[in-house]
């Protein structure tokens, strides 16, 4: 009986230990569970706010585009604005010119064909 006895203390002592083991095992894998349940929480976020930045990315990179190409054609049009308008200037300025060309050509025309009557009297030629 000894034995028996003397077995007894040593396998509750090592059935302590097993349970001090277990439950220090058990609190280390709960820490490593949550340290891992936070990271995967914020490779989560990163993946979520990727997929989101993503589709803002294109959006403001489209948006930036189309901005410059607006820009380019609003260049071209004030450049066609300010030919056009120079033509029209050019254009009214020639008009001008040319009426006063026929103007004075068609006073010289009205001066050949009417007979200006010379001092005779008082009647008039016509």
């Amino acid at each position: 009986m000894d034995q028996t006895t003397s077995n007894q203390p040593n396998w509750q002592q090592t059935s302590e230990q097993l349970r001090r083991t277990a439950a220090s095992e058990r609190r280390s894998s709960q820490q490593l569970a949550g340290q891992l349940s936070r990271e995967a929480l914020s490779q989560f976020q990163r993946s979520v706010e990727g997929f989101i930045a993503l589709p803002t990315a294109a959006a403001l990179g489209i948006g930036s585009v189309t901005l410059y190409a607006a820009a380019l054609l609003e260049r071209g049009f004030e450049a066609l604005q300010q030919s056009t308008e120079a033509l029209r200037n050019g254009l009214i300025e020639s008009r001008r010119e040319f009426e006063r060309q026929d103007n004075d050509n068609d006073g010289r025309r009205l001066r050949d064909r009417v007979e200006v009557p010379q001092n005779r009297g008082t009647e008039v030629n016509a």
